[in-house]
């Protein structure tokens, strides 16, 4: 997301940090058991389908259309399509040896 936020509205921050885990146990999501990230816009928390598509809606088009687009999409499709992409993602991306650091031009938008 940083690559497809060139406007740097999105915000991001690590659940091990103790921000996000207050974060979580506020919206009833158990920090300890980080299945999911969560997106908060304008006040509400989203998970899983509606916390991709909230995602999607923060960045420049065509993401954003995708976002829009995405909503027609009914929960419970939706977050089975998520659910397969987890389970499935390191296999089809690749992983990391080790958790992604801000640069000094990144480091403001981080908790």
């Amino acid at each position: 997301m940083l690559r497809r936020d060139p406007g740097g509205t999105t915000r991001f921050a690590a659940i091990q940090d103790p921000i996000p885990q207050a974060l979580y146990r506020h919206y009833g999501l158990d920090a300890e058991r980080f299945d999911t990230f969560m997106v908060l816009a304008e006040g509400m928390p989203y998970t899983r389908w509606a916390g991709t598509l909230a995602a999607a809606r923060t960045m420049p088009a065509p993401w954003k259309w995708l976002g829009v687009a995405g909503r027609i999409v009914p929960d419970a499709i939706g977050n089975r399509i998520y659910d397969w992409v987890q389970r499935n993602r390191i296999g089809w991306f690749g992983a990391r040896e080790v958790c992604l650091r801000p640069d000094a031009r990144h480091a403001h938008r981080f908790l």
